[in-house]
């Protein structure tokens, strides 16, 4: 087909066309009376086609690694920058994070294991925020890769970099390691020292890290969000002044919380509020469950996490070894600071989109009406050690409150 305007023109590409045949059909014609001739041409074709693709993909990785160049040569990338104001005549110096936001991720070296799970890689993870997560300026919010390991390669690196809509951040001097904290014995008990630590890091350690900007959204590596946000979490959580906003909740079987119940009511702490909950209420005294946010999806305001009060009875939490010693897990340990010290206004859900995480079953966009919400329980139930079924479905946060 052509779309020349003159006849001449078209003439010309016709003529193109018929030397282009003359040299094509007595080469087919060889081809097809050739097998091995016809073998070898395809052989030579599947060669080239392979190295184009890896040139091509070795380009995409070179760029990527560019992009990450250009990004951390933006003006106030990962650094803190002074400001000068005027107060009553005199000239003072602020200190001021250039990025209010970020998306943190923590991760280790093998980021392609796929396993039986709905949201299977980091990969996955990172392409479904180019998805469904989109603000007008996708630079003021980086995605912080704080890395549990240092065996992650410049190559991988670049994959995360290409994949991830937002600029890459990376992070290796973090307390993921054994700390001070840490018993000389960890008994193994429900999960391995290493979860225990991932544990003990997401609760205490995380919010000691000074590059965090003010406004956090934690994914876990095996999270994927399935449909558009209906907004911008960040934003919501500046309108309306919170300090924490969750997406689920489930029941942490008794098993996991041994002795947790004891504790929060023997270690009270020093809350700066006549307006937090009771968190002896998520208690189910019925079967020793505990009703937990889940913190696979979270959004955090930094700073109210480091109030005094809170960083008091986070290291009394430390100092009691239970994360060691009963695999107390973040998700009850979060519950409860956000039950004890901030108040109720403060802590809002954020679930009007689908969701999926693990092996979990998936979840729906919430009724911002119905309180009752799809179990994020693998297979939609909750079992004990002995195989029994002790909860199928979780509640919103007043929900809790009421029905206790």
């Amino acid at each position: 087909l052509t779309r020349d305007k003159s006849g001449e023109d078209a003439t010309v590409h016709q003529s193109n066309q018929g030397a282009t045949m003359r040299l094509l059909l007595p080469l087919s014609r060889k081809l097809l009376s050739s097998p091995m001739l016809a073998y070898r041409a395809c052989t030579l074709c599947m060669v080239l086609c392979s190295f184009g693709a890896l040139i091509n993909n070795n380009m995409r990785l070179t760029r990527a690694i560019q992009q990450q160049e250009n990004w951390n040569s933006l003006p106030g990338w990962n650094v803190t920058s002074l400001t000068t104001k005027e107060e009553d005549g005199n000239q003072i110096e602020t200190q001021v994070k250039e990025h209010q936001d970020a998306i943190v991720y923590l991760t280790g070296p093998d980021i392609y294991r796929p396993g039986r799970k709905q949201c299977p890689t980091l990969l996955h993870s990172l392409s479904s925020l180019a998805r469904h997560f989109s603000v007008p300026d996708p630079t003021s919010v980086p995605v912080v890769m704080i890395l549990s390991d240092a065996n992650l390669d410049n190559r991988t690196r670049a994959k995360i970099v290409q994949a991830s809509p937002f600029p890459v951040q990376f992070h290796l001097d973090v307390p993921f390691s054994k700390t001070e904290d840490e018993p000389d014995e960890i008994p193994v008990t429900h999960e391995g020292v290493a979860y225990k630590r991932m544990c003990a890091f997401w609760f205490k350690y995380f919010f000691e890290l000074g590059f965090l900007p003010n406004y956090v959204m934690r994914m876990d590596t095996d999270s994927c969000i399935t449909s558009d946000l209906p907004s911008n979490p960040f934003e919501a959580m500046r309108e309306r002044k919170l300090d924490y906003m969750w997406y689920s909740t489930f029941h942490e079987p008794a098993n996991m919380i041994v002795d947790l119940k004891n504790f929060t009511e023997s270690h009270p702490g020093n809350p700066n509020t006549d307006h937090a909950n009771d968190p002896s209420l998520l208690f189910d005294t019925g079967n020793g469950n505990m009703r937990v946010f889940s913190t696979n999806l979270e959004w955090f305001f930094i700073p109210a996490f480091r109030r005094p009060e809170v960083v008091e009875w986070k290291q009394q939490v430390m100092d009691s070894n239970g994360i060691y010693n009963h695999r107390w897990g973040d998700a009850p340990l979060r519950t409860l600071e956000a039950t004890k010290f901030f108040n109720t206004s403060a802590v809002a859900r954020y679930c009007n989109f689908a969701y999926t995480h693990s092996v979990w079953a998936p979840f729906l966009p919430c009724d911002p009406k119905e309180d009752i919400h799809q179990s994020p329980a693998r297979k939609g139930q909750i079992k004990n050690e002995n195989g029994t079924i002790v909860g199928s479905i979780t509640y919103g946060w007043e929900t809790i409150l009421k029905r206790a």
